[in-house]
């Protein structure tokens, strides 16, 4: 019950940012825009207007709103000493960074499947069948979620060790730019922002590769856990 009340703080203080609605209503109209510029194409499938239509957001948009979420995060628990209530309250300050990550990962699925969401209404339009796409394309689901965890894993990393919101914000902002340039190479595997937008085309994604990411999502929990310590030294020298 303590993890489920701690994550829905963590996702109340989100809300109260802004960022959260100004998130929604991006997903609410980037996404309908592309998908609807699909629909004016000729002779385009199911596979190829579901592709259309997320393109763009997770080649830009969802990488840079990944990171902001997490330094924004980080830094006004900081701004505002509310780490202290829960130190005064002899609660770990270890839980409250445990909170905080797995809520930012929940909430970037969220935002996820409410992108698939609405991109299979697009698949209804060309007369598909939005289950039988995504039954048909769950591995390419589960890639995503699994690219979506890594790289708020390592933006999460990144935060902490920079300790800069600035600089934070400046990674992400690069990190989704370069997307333009690095996520049609070969050298996309090594470029975790550009996950999201690979990852819709997973049918072309290779076993070893599927393995590489795998492997980096594992070190990257590992790297998260020797973090902890630097988390709490950072959000108790106020």
């Amino acid at each position: 019950m303590d993890f489920i009340k701690g994550i829905t703080n963590e996702f109340k203080k989100n809300k109260r940012t802004g960022l959260f609605t100004l998130v929604i209503v991006s997903i609410i109209i980037i996404i309908p825009f592309q998908g609807g510029l699909g629909l004016l194409a000729a002779s385009i499938d199911e596979s190829n207007i579901f592709i259309t239509a997320l393109s763009l957001y997770f080649r830009l948009f969802f990488p840079v709103f990944l990171g902001l979420f997490i330094s924004i995060s980080l830094h006004n628990e900081k701004k505002y000493e509310a780490i202290l209530v829960y130190y005064y309250n002899a609660v770990p300050v270890t839980k409250v960074y445990r909170n905080k990550l797995c809520a930012q990962q929940i909430q970037g699925v969220m935002f996820y499947a409410l992108c698939v969401i609405i991109a299979m209404l697009f698949i209804l339009l060309e007369g598909g069948s939005p289950l039988t796409y995504i039954r048909e394309n769950l591995y390419g689901v589960l890639y995503t979620i699994i690219g979506i965890t890594l790289l708020i894993n390592i933006q999460f990393l990144i935060s902490i060790i920079l300790n800069n919101q600035i600089l934070s914000l400046l990674i992400a902002l690069l990190g989704s730019i370069g997307n333009f340039f690095v996520a049609s190479t070969s050298l996309w595997i090594y470029y975790p922002w550009s996950y999201p937008f690979r990852m819709l085309y997973h049918t072309s994604i290779h076993t070893e590769q599927i393995a590489m990411i795998v492997l980096m999502l594992l070190l990257s929990f590992w790297s998260l856990l020797f973090s902890r310590k630097r988390f709490e030294r950072i959000m108790l020298a106020q």
